[in-house]
């Protein structure tokens, strides 16, 4: 949009009230003027948040448009666009190509019926315009901080909120889709091409991540943390992904989520890359069974040798579990806290 020579700013409506707890949310929205505002709704929990923010939007500025877009609005697009008058148009699916299609369409005549990849409402009807997919994802830019206010703020907010003595990071995508198909997951292989009508996952060139790495870097970000597991791909585009990296000379660390278990030659190999490398491994269940069931195919033996393999290397290690999967019981759930205290004690027996 910016190229396109649209002016933009990006607020995190939440940092923007820790930095200033007298800041009321309303009167912020209030004192905005623009032809567009666009609203994340992606997370479900999201949702109350998401629609109040669009019904202030729309009480203020009557005359503009409320455009919501992410996964959960692109699933519910229907039902919100039924519901709720104060939101005139769902951009769906992978929407930056749809969301600046539309921003023109708007800026031009209004007609937002003419964009592709929208859910719209003419009168009583609900209309739903098929979408097409951007062949890659290379002319995308993932690294504009400075079009988000208070950029240098948001590079220490995590899910706890703002921390000012917490060292900057950031989420980077490397690639959209996935190979996987966890039960749990909204994102899983079928449930994104649900979504977005990707049928297979589509990745970035090694070269122009690493090119946003060592940006990254510069602006002062000491964690990279990667929104796909690099191993995922194979071990041709995690080797290729390295060694570009290595060739910037970045010095930063990077985080990231093992799809499965992290592989030794990959671990080996990042070390030699990084500053630094953090994994979150997600058994999600003490039970095997359970395990296998939400698609994770890994055994407690195999997790507590990847475990003492990574902390040996000096790699630090997040766990995560899930509470009422498909199979589990009180007695496995209940199992958690002591087999979280066998990790921490690292004794690779389950009791």
């Amino acid at each position: 949009l910016e190229e396109e020579g649209f002016s933009v700013r990006i607020f995190n409506l939440a940092l923007e009230q820790i930095l200033d707890p007298s800041l009321s949310i309303e009167a912020f929205l209030k004192s905005l003027e623009a032809k567009v505002y666009a609203i994340d709704l992606h997370w479900f929990t999201h949702a109350i948040g998401a629609l109040e923010v669009a019904k202030l939007c729309k009480k203020y500025h009557p005359s503009s448009f409320t455009i919501l877009g992410g996964f959960t609005a692109t699933y519910y697009d229907l039902e919100i666009i039924q519901s709720y008058p104060f939101v005139d148009v769902i951009a769906r699916g992978e929407s930056e190509s749809i969301l600046l299609d539309l921003v023109r369409t708007i800026c031009s005549n209004g007609k937002i019926g003419e964009s592709d990849g929208v859910t719209y409402r003419i009168g009583d009807s609900l209309r739903r315009r098929p979408a097409s997919l951007p062949p890659n994802l290379d002319r995308f830019k993932f690294t504009r901080l400075e079009l988000m206010e208070n950029w240098d703020k948001q590079l220490k907010c995590c899910a706890r909120g703002y921390e000012e003595n917490r060292k900057p990071s950031f989420w980077l995508t490397i690639a959209r889709g996935c190979l996987n198909e966890c039960i749990y997951c909204g994102g899983a292989r079928s449930c994104y091409q649900l979504l977005t009508g990707r049928e297979r996952p589509i990745v970035r060139q090694a070269s122009q991540i690493a090119e946003d790495i060592a940006g990254l870097a510069e602006r002062g970000v000491k964690i990279v943390k990667l929104n796909h597991d690099p191993e995922m791909f194979g071990r041709h585009f995690w080797s290729s992904l390295l060694d570009s990296v290595k060739s910037t000379g970045a010095d930063v660390s990077m985080y990231w989520e093992s799809s499965r278990l992290p592989s030794k030659d990959f671990v080996k190999e990042a070390t030699k890359t990084f500053v630094d490398l953090g994994v979150a491994i997600s058994p999600e269940s003490t039970s095997q069974d359970v395990r296998m069931l939400a698609g994770r195919s890994f055994t407690n033996e195999q997790m507590f040798r990847t475990i003492a393999f990574v902390e040996k290397s000096k790699v630090m290690t997040d766990i995560y579990f899930l509470v009422g999967l498909p199979g589990e019981t009180a007695n496995s759930a209940n199992n958690i806290v002591k087999f979280t205290k066998k990790v921490c004690e690292n004794k690779h027996t389950l009791v």
